[in-house]
C-alpha cells in the first residue's frame, strides 16, 4: 500500500458559511478577485461584502478576470492589492477567478522584476487566499496548481500550469446554493471537469491508495449526478434540483483532492488548444478527450478498470454511448491545427502521467479524429 497526501486547506462546507466565517480573523482589508457576472449572478458577491462589512474589513474589488485568465490581469489584480495594502485575497467564481486570485496572491508579495519569474519559484509566502466557488467543476478550492494563460514567443496564448505547495488557499468556503441557477450548458461543462479530474488521476503514473479513493468516489457521486440533472433537465423539464447540485459541489471538492496527489492526464492536456485557440469551455474541451484517454488506458490494470465501472455502475462500452449524447458537436480541426495541436500538446509532462504513456504519434491520432473530412 502506498499514498501520500497533503492538502493543507480548511474546508467549510455548509448553507450560508459566508454569511457566518470570521474574515476580521484573516486581516482587515481584502481584494476580491472576480470575474464580470458569475460572483454578482450567483450572489456570492454580495454575501462576502456583506460579511466583510460586519467584521469592518475593508475592501477592494478587482472583476477583470477573464476565462483562461491572463497572467496580465493577474498580475494587475496583485499590483492593486499592494496599491490597497491589502491584508488577504478572496477569490470568487469558478476556476478562473480562483487560479487568478492564487498567482495575485503569489505577485503580490514576491516582486518580481518580470511577470514570467513565477514560473522561477515562488520565494515568499504569498498573501493568505480564500476561495469561494460559484461553480461544481475545477476543485481549485483545494488544490495547489493555478492555471494561468501566457503568451509564446510569438505572442500565441497558451496555458502554462503554476504548482507550488504555496498556492493552496488558506480557506475554502464551500455553499453549493451559489451554483443553484447555473444554466445546463455550464453545469454539465464544470461537471464534465469534475469526472475528467477523477478519471485521470484514477490512470494517473503519480496515484496511490488515498488518491484512488477520492477518485473513485468523485467518479460516482459525479456520474451519477450528471445523469441526474440531464434527465430532470431534458426528460422531466425543470430545474435541476438542489440534491444534485450539492452532489455536484461535493464531487468536485472529492475530485480537487484526487489530482492533488495524482495529477492530470493527457485529456486535459490535449483539450488546452482547445480552450485557448478554439474558445470552447475549458471542462468540454477536457471532455472531449476523455474516451480516447479511457480507451488507452483500458486493459492496462485490471484493478483500475474494475475500480472505474464499479465507480460508474456500469461498463465501458455504455459510458462511450452516454458520453457521445452528453457531449455537443466538437470544433472540427485542420490538418494543420493537428500538427501544430501535437506540436504544442507533445511537450507536456501530462503525457506521461498515466499507466500507460501517451506518445507523439498516438497524440496526432487523437487529435486527427477531429478533422473534418467533409
Amino acid at each position: 500500500m502506498e499514498y501520500n497526501h497533503f492538502m493543507p486547506t480548511r474546508v467549510i462546507a455548509k448553507q450560508n458559511v459566508v454569511k457566518s466565517f470570521e474574515f476580521a480573523k484573516i486581516g482587515r482589508r481584502a481584494l476580491l478577485i472576480t470575474g464580470k457576472t458569475g460572483a454578482v449572478k450567483s450572489g456570492a458577491l454580495k454575501d462576502v461584502t456583506d460579511a466583510l462589512e460586519i467584521n469592518a474589513v475593508s475592501y477592494e474589488i478587482f472583476n477583470e478576470i477573464e476565462e483562461n485568465p491572463s497572467i496580465e490581469n493577474c498580475y494587475r489584480a496583485a499590483m492593486l492589492a499592494i496599491e490597497k495594502g491589502a491584508d488577504f485575497i478572496i477569490g470568487i467564481g469558478g476556476g478562473s477567478a480562483m487560479d487568478a486570485a492564487k498567482a495575485a496572491a503569489v505577485f503580490a508579495t514576491n516582486g518580481y522584476e518580470d511577470m514570467y519569474e513565477i514560473y522561477n519559484g515562488i520565494p515568499k509566502r504569498p498573501l493568505p487566499l480564500i476561495t469561494v466557488g460559484t461553480t461544481s467543476g475545477t476543485g481549485s478550492e483545494v488544490t495547489a496548481v493555478s492555471v494561468i494563460t501566457v503568451k509564446n514567443e510569438k505572442g500565441e496564448p497558451f496555458k502554462k500550469s503554476l504548482k507550488s505547495p504555496r498556492l493552496y488557499p488558506l480557506y475554502a468556503l464551500v455553499d453549493p446554493k451559489y451554483t443553484y441557477n447555473l444554466p445546463w450548458n455550464i453545469t454539465v461543462a464544470t461537471a464534465l471537469d469534475v469526472l475528467c479530474h477523477a478519471v485521470e488521476a484514477l490512470y494517473s503514473a503519480r496515484a496511490g491508495e488515498m488518491s484512488n479513493i477520492y477518485a473513485a468516489e468523485a467518479i460516482k457521486r459525479v456520474w451519477n449526478a450528471i445523469k441526474k440533472a440531464h434527465w430532470q433537465t431534458f426528460v422531466e423539464f425543470r430545474n435541476i434540483d438542489e440534491e444534485v447540485r450539492n452532489e455536484l459541489s461535493l464531487a468536485s471538492i472529492i475530485a480537487g483532492m484526487a489530482i492533488n496527489t495524482a495529477g492530470t492526464g493527457f485529456a486535459h492536456a490535449a483539450g488546452y488548444p482547445f480552450s485557448t485557440e478554439k474558445f470552447v469551455p475549458h471542462g468540454l474541451a477536457c471532455a472531449y478527450f476523455l474516451v480516447p484517454y479511457v480507451k488507452h488506458m483500458r486493459g492496462a490494470n485490471e484493478k483500475l478498470d474494475k475500480i472505474f465501472t464499479d465507480s460508474l455502475g456500469y461498463g465501458f462500452e455504455e459510458f462511450y454511448e452516454d458520453m457521445k449524447k452528453l457531449l455537443p458537436t466538437p470544433p472540427a480541426l485542420s490538418y494543420e491545427e493537428v500538427e501544430a495541436y501535437t506540436e504544442f500538446t507533445s511537450k507536456s509532462a501530462s503525457l506521461s502521467n498515466s499507466v500507460v504513456p501517451l506518445s507523439k504519434g498516438e497524440l496526432e491520432k487523437v487529435y486527427a479524429a477531429f478533422i473534418n473530412k467533409n
